[in-house]
């Protein structure tokens, strides 16, 4: 008798999920695992449309998402996830034509997983890195090094003056302004540092 009350009690939350778009799903499949296996296997979901995924705060639920789930996202939110290494590049592996790219607040995630993956993106025009404290900027440099990023997102990210200076220098993207690097203060320093950089680096 339980088995059949928990089947009726399934069937009703399936029709219940019908009335939901996208992003109310995957908010509402990270409420129980039961959820979200419910939500995530339906053939519903196949009739949707995928172009952008919000996973913020699901914690490691996003193993459970098909691969080929990501192969046609343009933009990915995957905030205060759990995401490892391994599943990062994974997913980034099959999903060429991201646009944007969120990962603020990862911790379980390193820099390294930026270099292995930025070739595999040729689209990914914003990123968000925020809040990830072991990011460095060899990981900035890695993202500024790609021809159509435009948008940097790094706030709670350490970074000196002298290593913004490294940017100007080292990438045209950056000196010219075509890429924006926002910081904690939420503007662009970049510019900044062009302007005071003879008076701030006089002894370089």
């Amino acid at each position: 008798q339980l088995n059949s009350e928990m089947d009726v009690s399934s069937v009703l939350w399936f029709e219940g999920f019908r009335f939901l778009d996208k992003d109310d799903l995957t908010r509402t499949a990270g409420v129980s695992f039961e959820w979200w296996t419910m939500i995530m296997r339906g053939s519903y979901l196949k009739e949707l449309e995928w172009d952008d995924l919000n996973l913020s705060g699901i914690g490691s639920l996003y193993q459970f998402i098909p691969l080929k789930m990501f192969g046609a996202l343009m933009h990915l939110n995957m905030a205060l996830t759990n995401i490892s290494n391994h599943h990062f590049q994974q997913i980034m592996r099959n999903a060429p034509n991201f646009e944007f790219l969120e990962i603020p607040y990862c911790e379980n995630l390193a820099q390294s997983s930026i270099f292995h993956i930025k070739s595999a993106l040729p689209y990914l025009g914003h990123v968000n890195i925020s809040g990830n404290w072991n990011f460095t900027i060899l990981a900035v440099a890695s993202l500024h090094s790609s021809e159509n990023i435009h948008m940097l997102v790094a706030h709670g990210c350490n970074f000196t003056a002298k290593e913004l200076l490294f940017l100007i220098k080292t990438f045209e993207s950056v000196s010219s302004g075509s890429l924006e690097l926002e910081t904690d203060d939420g503007y662009n320093p970049v510019p900044l540092m062009n302007m005071f950089e003879d008076e701030l680096f006089n002894d370089l």
